[in-house]
This record gives C-alpha cells, sequence and structure tokens, in this order.
C-alpha cells in the first residue's frame, strides 16, 4: 500500500539565492546597515557565493545561514522597513522546514545587537531561544555593544512547527488505515500530539533524503519518552522498521512493504 504525501512548494514566499547584488543592497541600505556593525559597505559575495552558506532571498531581504560546522549555522535576517513583518515572518518559518528537513542542520544561531528590535521579535517569533548574552560584543572600531544569543534547535522546531504536526498526522492516520485494512492485532496508536510532531519531523527529514539524521533524532527521543525506536533496514534505497510495518521511502510518500 503506498501513502502519497505531498509537500507543496516548500519555499512559497522565499528562494535559496547566489544574487551577491541583492544581498549586498539589503545590507547596505541605511536602515538595515545600522544594525549590522563594523565600518564601512558591507560585502558579502564571499559569503553568498560559498556554497556551504544557505541564503534564501524575498522580495525585501531575506536571510544568510553562514555554516558553522557540525549542523550549526549563524543566522543574519536582513530586511528593510517594508519586509519586516509578515514577510520576514513567513520566509523564516519557512527557511526553518527547509533547512532542519533538507539539510545537515541541527540549530540555527542568530545574534541580537541591543537596540535592533526587529532582529529580536522576528527571532522571537520564530522560536528562536535565548542562550547567553554578552555587554562587550565588538562592534565598530573600538566599540563594543551588548548582544543577545539565541539559537533555534531542531527539537524545538519539530515541537512547534506546524509543518512537523501535518506530517505526523499523516503519518499516524495512514498506519492506522493500514493495519485495520489487513487485519492487524497490534495496539492502535493513541493520540498524541508531541509524538505527532516528533515522528512529523522524522518523516520530513526521510522523505528530503535525510533518513541517517532523522533516525537519530527520532530515537533519541523515542528512548527518552518510552516510545520504541525506528531502525534502518537499508539506506538505499531508504526501507525502515518501525515495529508496526516496514516502509519504504520516496520522495513522494512511503511505500508499506510489509504491515504486522
Amino acid at each position: 500500500m503506498f501513502w502519497r504525501y505531498s509537500f507543496g512548494e516548500p519555499l512559497r514566499d522565499v528562494c535559496r539565492s547566489m544574487n551577491v547584488e541583492h544581498f549586498n543592497r539589503i545590507a547596505n541600505h541605511a536602515d538595515v546597515r545600522r544594525f549590522l556593525g563594523g565600518d564601512g559597505p558591507i560585502e558579502l559575495g564571499p559569503i553568498v557565493e560559498d556554497s556551504q552558506n544557505y541564503c534564501f532571498q524575498t522580495a525585501h531581504g531575506g536571510f544568510i545561514l553562514w555554516h558553522l560546522g557540525s549542523g550549526r549555522y549563524d543566522v543574519h535576517p536582513l530586511f528593510t522597513p517594508e519586509g519586516r513583518g509578515e514577510e520576514a515572518r513567513r520566509a523564516m518559518a519557512q527557511v526553518a522546514s527547509y533547512m532542519f528537513a533538507r539539510t545537515d542542520c541541527t540549530e540555527g544561531r542568530t545574534t541580537v545587537p541591543r537596540g535592533n528590535r526587529p532582529a529580536d521579535v522576528l527571532a522571537r517569533r520564530g522560536g528562536f531561544e535565548l542562550r547567553f548574552e554578552m555587554e562587550r560584543m565588538p562592534w565598530r572600531q573600538g566599540e563594543t555593544t551588548a548582544a543577545a544569543f539565541l539559537s533555534l534547535t531542531l527539537e524545538r522546531w519539530a515541537l512547534t512547527s506546524k509543518d512537523t504536526l501535518a506530517a505526523g498526522r499523516w503519518f499516524h492516520e495512514s498506519l492506522e488505515v493500514t493495519k485495520s485494512a489487513v487485519g492487524s492485532a497490534r495496539e492502535t496508536h493513541a493520540d498524541d500530539p508531541v509524538h505527532d510532531r516528533m515522528a512529523g519531523a522524522a518523516v520530513l527529514m526521510i522523505l528530503c533524503g535525510q533518513s541517517e539524521k532523522a533516525v537519530a533524532f527520532y530515537n533519541a527521543w523515542a528512548l527518552t519518552a518510552r516510545y520504541a525506536p525506528i531502525a534502518h533496514v537499508s539506506k538505499r534505497p531508504a526501507v525502515f522498521d518501525i515495529g508496526d510495518a516496514i516502509i519504504e521511502a520516496r520522495t513522494d510518500g512511503m511505500e508499506v512493504l510489509r504491515c504486522r
């Protein structure tokens, strides 16, 4: 039995981009440049053109995610006043889902200098949480500033994103329909929104080609929450034993190879 899952367009209001001119123009806009520190014009070419980094463009700004290593990225929102608010909020949610589901990203970090209220509001509405503060962060030549350092983790995204909840509900509902169809005697999945979200995050990562990341993430949570872990049967093609069934993942859904 095949379970088809429709993602829709993952980046509906934003696109991945290496458009150096766009990002330089936004960064050097008078109402953006004053929040960035340093002296003189900003040149983002080396960062935007580095394929280890991820840059996402909107009509009035975008995000630059600078690769820090070990699945961590430094997140830089850059928006002119016209793009602040709903445009930036929608873009942030879509970028978060893209990065956590489709890449090695396990954490996004962002730095908010004192006085940058637009960045602070955007980060906190996007689920970023305070990690620590510094009173003397280097700012301009001979100057320092206070700054807050916030982060959004893979687990935090899984627990708050509407995308993970939708995917988890689809997965568990599809599984129960299949078990009923074959007369499975296994216990029906209890309604658990947290389990839906964690399973949904794993489903999205699996369908986006990040199966090893998905299994490691889900199992770490499952063992803590006393749920059964899942296992790779094979990696290419991606086949999983989830206890109630053995499932092969495809780009557009999942094929049930065996339902117990």
